[in-house]
């Protein structure tokens, strides 16, 4: 697995993806809507999202909780995407997505998202096997606050490239390969600001600031009460 950094805090281009009922590509709509709501105050509440901002992406998409450090299920998904992946994916690990292998991989990745906090974006792939065609698919996963106020859930999509249908065949198929870009944003932010200068992950660690007292107005004098 690869990790690959966003210098510029945007996501990678949908151009080649299916769109949704409004024409829109359903992860870019997706990540707008989270951006939206992101820049009136920081991390968004799970409890804040609404069917009717993303009411094209609608069907491809879902909401996860971490329910342990590496461990997080699906809370809702779409009708869509369940028949694509070939199950219903309510109360599912998102792991069962993945082969094997590729689950240590995915391990080293979600808990950026709910530590950092960081927007995750994956390029994924089924290998073809048994006479079915390889498949490609991307998804996103941005952090959510429970109830708590502590960053526990996350918004998410996918899609499926263009000439694929669904993942499903007739036996159990699961994305063998995997590709994350993290970019870590700030928990919280002034209203109407956007993540887009947001220092890139290195590593999943913080990076040291210096510590620069603030200095003294010039302006200012020291008056003895006492006289």
């Amino acid at each position: 697995m690869s990790f690959a950094q966003d210098e510029t805090g945007g996501v990678v281009s949908l151009a080649a993806h299916r769109k949704g009922r409004n024409g829109t590509r359903p992860l870019a709509q997706v990540d707008a809507y989270w951006h939206a709501l992101y820049s009136q105050g920081g991390i968004p509440v799970r409890a804040d999202i609404s069917p009717r901002g993303i009411e094209g992406a609608l069907q491809h998409c879902f909401v996860i909780e971490r329910v342990a450090h590496h461990v997080v299920r699906f809370r809702v998904a779409g009708h869509a995407l369940c028949d694509q992946i070939g199950m219903e994916l309510r109360g599912m690990p998102l792991s069962a997505l993945f082969s094997p292998p590729t689950r240590e991989q995915l391990r080293t990745v979600l808990p950026a998202i709910f530590e950092q906090p960081a927007l995750c974006h994956l390029e994924l792939k089924v290998k073809g096997d048994s006479g079915q065609p390889p498949v490609c698919a991307r998804m996103i996963m941005l952090p959510l606050r429970g109830h708590t106020g502590a960053i526990t859930h996350a918004l998410g999509a996918i899609e499926l490239n263009p000439n694929a249908e669904a993942i499903a065949g007739p036996s159990p198929r699961r994305f063998d390969e995997m590709t994350a870009r993290l970019q870590r944003v700030p928990a919280r932010v002034e209203i109407g600001a956007r993540p887009d200068r947001a220092e890139p992950a290195q590593g999943f660690a913080e990076r040291a600031r210096p510590f620069r007292p603030a200095r003294a107005p010039r302006h200012l004098r020291l008056i003895d009460s006492d006289t």
